[in-house]
């Protein structure tokens, strides 16, 4: 599968896309006051509203006050699985837990929720439900105020197989991710009881593929200079 750039969001800058990306959010393609486009310009009908406490920033990405549970990002449903698939956002925190459920990607109101994806002070993180909680940390331990490429890659080693990137290189080896009763995705920056507090963007969700490392890779050094990285 070979990257490019774009296409080209309909104001701003270009991001890494592949012909595979089922839809990505980016501030540059805000419009108006609570509109959320999709940058690739196939999924509009999916689009969501900016809840309480996001702002939009002309650099390119989205605040997230953490003011309260409900400031977040709402977005249209969707279900990872346990195939074949790819989570990917940048995000840099004001302030962050040591560990907790994740906040960048997950549930809205918990009912039922089998996944939550995020940032800790101790890693990035995923946590799935499979008859018990498990959450899984990277290696690199995180500081506030800092951009970070995050992805879960799943499907590294088959079905229920996982590896989480940060930076563009696996911070984690594989590991089981399976889910149980469904698990939908209805909300970025937050979960059903926390909101992310910092910044995001490039959030971008691959269906059916598990992107590779070189591919990660390439997207990551495609993308730092724009968050200074």
């Amino acid at each position: 599968m070979s990257n490019r750039y774009g296409p080209e969001p309909r104001t701003g800058k270009s991001f890494t896309c592949y012909s595979t990306c089922t839809f990505a959010l980016d501030a540059f393609d805000h419009v108006g006051t609570n509109t959320l486009n999709d940058a690739i310009g196939t999924n509009n009908a999916t689009t969501g509203s900016a809840n309480n406490g996001v702002t939009w920033n002309s650099a390119g990405y989205y605040s997230l006050n953490a003011a309260s549970s409900t400031t977040r990002l709402a977005y249209s449903s969707f279900t990872p699985g346990n195939g074949s698939w790819t989570l990917v956002a940048w995000a840099r925190a004001s302030s962050l837990p040591g560990s907790t459920h994740g906040r960048i990607a997950s549930n809205s109101s918990g009912g039922p929720v089998t996944t939550s994806f995020g940032l800790c002070s101790n890693g990035i993180t995923m946590t799935n439900y499979d008859g018990n909680w498990n959450t899984h940390y990277g290696d690199t331990n995180l500081s506030t105020n800092t951009w970070y490429h995050c992805v879960w890659a799943n499907g590294t080693g088959g079905n229920n197989t996982q590896i989480m990137y940060l930076n563009g290189a696996a911070d984690i080896t594989q590991f089981g991710s399976n889910a149980t009763n469904g698990g939908p995705i209805d909300v970025w920056g937050g979960n059903w009881n926390s909101a992310f507090s910092g910044d995001i963007a490039c959030l971008q969700f691959f269906s059916g593929i598990t992107l590779t490392a070189s591919e990660i890779s390439k997207m990551y050094s495609a993308q730092r200079k724009r968050f200074g990285v």
